[in-house]
């Protein structure tokens, strides 16, 4: 089973590139659809059930046919289907009269590389009620355990016929396949004592997923909420939006394993922490253009920086004999512009104070001193101690973020005169202050006039302290 063909709606005509609320899904009557819901449910169609599905505790259960069509139907529940492929079309779907989590639920069906399939054409998707979402449960309107193509072609995912206040925290959860012209909202906070992730689309794992022309709306909170977001153990290869509309979020569009991602022509909505943000060595961008903000027009930076291979050189000056330190930091997070404010002195305090100018940062320095006993004090980690020549070299960076516009010191307090010291604040990229990645390389020394060294892991943002 391979995609199904489609003609994209272009944003109901108003050359948007995207769909728009309410021109997706099953658009027709609800009396041209036959009913089907539970036993004693007081339902249309309460009993009824299509050929080769039964009701069962937790939904509509349709395990005897290996590929099943249904159109023009309105399921008053979730269905769950383990057979090779399922097409659903011209319908609706409202979960919520049993005990399952799930609008449409794949069991154990072939993957997608197996001829497994989910093809839902202009169909809706919704939480009807009149149960409660579980709330130790965190999936999706459409989702499956196993990886089958998904062929979601006009569907509105999230409209919801029901007066109770429920629903689900998630759109779809794909591994492979598309999703063109649909709209994706009102995902639900089933658990605000230990909260869910909100996403609209979030892939898990698979490969080859296209989302295009879509408009997905979610929640503008703080904690995990992303309209695209990508997490998986390992990579997820080849991973396209294009033209769609995301909106909401912590962050709107957040990759941290989609690979050899494209990311074209989309419009960005609201936010809390950022439009875009992509995990430096593991996600991985191999196109990103025409990305605009909504309210004003901007583009949306790349949030991914490519893995570059990095020597650090440094040549001794200003000084009749040979000799030389060099101490390397590799920092992950760090802003693509470095650094922020800087602070230098020479003087026989061993400590330095400095006001960062901006959030989340992390502040790095370096010392030349007299030798001596040198103890760092507080906020302060020493990366690089070395005495030679009656001299005393060091570098260090502070424990925890500093406090914007909040004066601070650091270095260390000694048995000996300092000369001189120098301290730089880095930025930060996101909302997480950057971190020292583990491909660091141990400080060097050397009594020639120049000494360099490789960073061990390329592509993170070097700090480097001579």
């Amino acid at each position: 089973m391979g995609f199904f063909p489609f003609s994209p709606l272009a944003g109901a005509g108003a050359g948007l590139g995207y769909v728009l609320p309410g021109t997706v899904g099953y658009l027709g009557s609800t009396g041209l659809l036959a009913p089907y819901s539970p036993p004693a449910s007081g339902l249309p169609g309460a009993g009824n059930a299509p050929q080769g599905c039964v009701w069962a505790a937790d939904g509509l259960h349709c395990t005897t046919v290996a590929n099943m069509i249904l159109d023009h139907v309105y399921i008053y529940g979730g269905i769950t289907f383990t057979g090779s492929t399922l097409t659903i079309t011209n319908s609706f779907i409202q979960a919520g009269t049993a005990n399952e989590y799930w609008c449409v639920r794949g069991t154990g069906m072939p993957a997608a590389a197996a001829g497994g399939a989910i093809n839902l054409v202009d169909c809706t998707f919704g939480w009807g009620g009149p149960n409660f979402y579980p709330p130790a449960n965190d999936t999706a309107f459409i989702t499956d355990n196993s990886g089958p193509l998904y062929n979601i072609i006009r569907c509105d995912i999230g409209t919801s016929r029901t007066t109770i206040a429920s629903g689900f925290p998630q759109g779809i959860n794909p591994a492979s396949g598309q999703m063109i012209d649909c709209w994706i909202h009102n995902v639900f906070q089933v658990n605000p004592g230990l909260p869910t992730h909100l996403d609209g689309v979030f892939m898990q794992g698979g490969i080859n997923f296209i989302t295009h022309g879509c408009y997905i709306t979610v929640p503008n909170l703080s904690y995990t909420t992303a309209a695209f977001f990508t997490q998986s153990g390992g990579a997820i290869p080849n991973v396209t939006l294009t033209s769609n509309f995301l909106d909401g979020g912590s962050i709107t569009f957040h990759n941290e394993n989609g690979t050899n991602c494209v990311v074209a022509d989309n419009t960005f909505g609201a936010n809390v922490n950022g439009p875009a943000a992509n995990d430096t060595g593991n996600g991985t961008i191999a196109a990103w253009y025409n990305n605009k903000l909504l309210a004003t027009g901007a583009a949306v930076p790349n949030p991914y920086i490519p893995l570059i291979p990095a020597t650090v050189t440094a040549t001794e000056s200003g000084s009749a004999s040979n000799g030389i330190a060099l101490d390397v930091l590799v920092y992950t997070g760090a802003a693509n512009v470095q650094p922020g404010v800087t602070a230098g002195a020479t003087q026989i305090t061993p400590s330095l104070s400095i006001t960062p100018g901006h959030a989340n940062s992390t502040i790095a320095g370096s010392q030349l001193g007299l030798t001596g006993v040198y103890t760092v004090i507080a906020g302060t980690t020493s990366d690089f101690n070395l005495t030679a020549a009656g001299l005393q070299m060091l570098a260090y960076h502070s424990t925890i973020s500093p406090i914007i516009s909040t004066p601070t010191s650091y270095g260390y307090t000694a048995t000996a005169n300092s000369i001189s010291q120098v301290l730089a604040e880095i930025l930060a990229a996101g909302v997480t202050p950057p971190a020292i990645d583990a491909s660091s390389p141990a400080g060097v020394s050397t009594a020639a006039a120049a000494s360099s060294r490789s960073c061990a892991r390329s592509g993170k943002r070097p700090a480097t302290r001579a």
